[in-house]
């Protein structure tokens, strides 16, 4: 996983073999304010739809100042690999 700024990150999942087998990212998110409470919402786009589903978590959307909580992001073969050399690069954004 690549953290670019405070909103965004990517991942780039490859090695999976098996249908239904998973790739997991857990990111740790803080309210970094100390007055203002946030609304959260995550946006994850999957660059190979044909053989990865990608979905994402967030435990808690409504955080107050100072609050943590966790993104969960889940990258799954949905399709028998032909060549088991593909991958998929997730982009994820987190807005508010």
């Amino acid at each position: 996983a690549n953290v670019l700024n405070d909103t965004n990150a990517t991942i780039n999942v490859s090695g999976l073999k098996n249908v239904g087998e998973k790739a997991t990212a857990t990111y740790e998110i803080l309210n970094g304010s100390n007055d203002l409470s946030a609304d959260l919402n995550v946006l994850a786009t999957n660059s190979n739809t044909e053989y990865f589903v990608v979905s994402s978590k967030i435990d808690k959307t409504s955080l107050t100042a100072g609050e943590k909580t966790n993104l969960i992001v889940t990258v799954e073969l949905n399709k028998a690999l032909i060549e088991s050399n593909e991958s998929t690069n997730i982009n994820i954004k987190l807005e508010d």
